[in-house]
């Protein structure tokens, strides 16, 4: 009988281990949000943007981009996954976010088209999909 009781306490305890495991494994998975991203992209001095052009972006007002502002765009991009490794849009993550913002299918499918291109540099097509986006108000 001894055994027996032994014998369960293991196995549940193993059981316990196992989903711990499981569930911190898809916590990695799950993509971060704009607003957590964008925060750990201004703690970093290569990839901050002066919170007064920020606010002026916001408001679509007219303003002089900070050098950094592509690797900015870049960081945040990527850190939300619509910006891969390899210098491409995530095209399913873009489409999704254009479907959210634009219901009418003729529309996501010609934003989708304008906005997935990818540039020589990270930094470009960060900026081209920040302009792209913006232009056709689609926010985070």
């Amino acid at each position: 009988m001894k055994v027996l009781v032994v014998l369960c306490i293991v196995l549940i305890a193993f059981t316990l281990i196992v989903s711990a495991k499981k569930n911190k494994s898809n916590d990695e998975e799950k993509p971060k949000s704009y607003k957590k991203v964008f925060k750990e992209c201004q703690k970093k001095d290569e990839t901050r943007v002066d919170a007064s052009i920020i606010r002026k972006l916001k408001k679509h007002k007219q303003v002089d981009l900070p050098a950094n502002f592509g690797d900015h765009k870049l960081c945040v991009f990527k850190g939300i996954g619509l910006l891969k490794a390899d210098n491409t849009v995530d095209e399913d993550k873009l489409k999704k976010k254009i479907s959210s913002a634009k219901p009418q299918k003729d529309n996501v499918d010609s934003i989708f088209t304008e906005c997935k291109s990818s540039k020589s540099t990270l930094q470009e097509t960060a900026l081209n999909l920040d302009r792209c986006l913006t232009t056709n108000s689609i926010e985070f």
